[in-house]
């Protein structure tokens, strides 16, 4: 390998590096190539049992990143802390530019950053959310086709009406699959809610039978119904009753799939 020229590196690791890459460069990964040119790297370091949040204001959500100039072979690079779900704490250190279609278990926006390459985005988060947070993500991800939410509160921070109203409506015109089903009906609404989110191109949706049934208000809500008309591909999980109203309020739909 000593001719290559380009190398693109991603790993997740279980205590890997928290703070010092070169020391790990150095004596983990045969770096040691005359011939490089480029290199672009994604690695996550997953640290369990760690606290992950401050007692003096569990609900506010903070952005952990420091950009980093003495990594070798690259110009930029950015340590990320994530706190996640199941207390576990996630180090993350990238190559800017970001190079990768995927980016898993992202806990906060990252300001000033803009990933043109990812589509397929998982957030993972502990804390208690807002609609400004989904906005910064926007702005963070443009291009996401595929987008998984996963938050343990269940619950959303509901703004006054003029910091609503000053929140630009988020636009994923190249949104297919939105998984929001391990989340709340909060959530639902910012991202269904036709005039705080468009998405065009939504064709599979996976919520909860309950969060659907409350933020359409049992699949009468005009303003839900938009941004549902071309779903084809619904994952709910399991329900007592089953309103066929369902079917007028997602016409397009082909499939509906029950969660076991």
């Amino acid at each position: 390998m000593k001719h290559l020229e380009d190398l693109s590196l991603y790993l997740r690791l279980e205590n890997g590096p928290t703070s010092n890459l070169n020391d790990y460069f150095d004596n983990e990964i045969p770096i040691h190539l005359s011939m490089l040119r480029t290199f672009a790297f994604h690695i996550t370091s997953e640290i369990e049992d760690e606290p992950c949040l401050d007692d003096d204001d569990p609900n506010e959500y903070t952005t952990s990143m420091e950009m980093l100039t003495n990594v070798k072979h690259c110009n930029q690079v950015a340590h990320v802390v994530d706190e996640c779900i199941d207390r576990i704490k996630i180090h993350r250190f990238f190559s800017i530019p970001f190079k990768f279609n995927l980016l898993q278990d992202l806990s906060q926006p990252m300001p000033g950053l803009i990933f043109h390459s990812v589509t397929d985005l998982h957030l993972n988060t502990i804390r208690i959310y807002d609609r400004k947070f989904f906005v910064e993500i926007n702005r963070n991800f443009p291009f996401v086709e595929n987008l998984t939410i996963r938050n343990d509160s269940y619950l959303g921070r509901v703004l006054t009406k003029i910091d609503e109203e000053w929140l630009p409506i988020m636009e994923y015109s190249r949104l297919r699959s939105l998984d929001i089903y391990f989340t709340c009906s909060y959530c639902a609404d910012a991202f269904l809610n036709e005039r705080k989110t468009s998405l065009p191109r939504l064709t599979q949706l996976k919520i909860s039978y309950g969060d659907l049934q409350t933020v359409t208000n049992n699949f009468t809500r005009a303003v839900i119904k938009r941004n549902c008309s071309q779903i084809k591909l619904l994952y709910i999980d399991k329900f007592n009753r089953f309103s066929n109203e369902i079917y007028d309020y997602l016409p397009s739909i082909l499939k509906i799939v029950i969660l076991q």
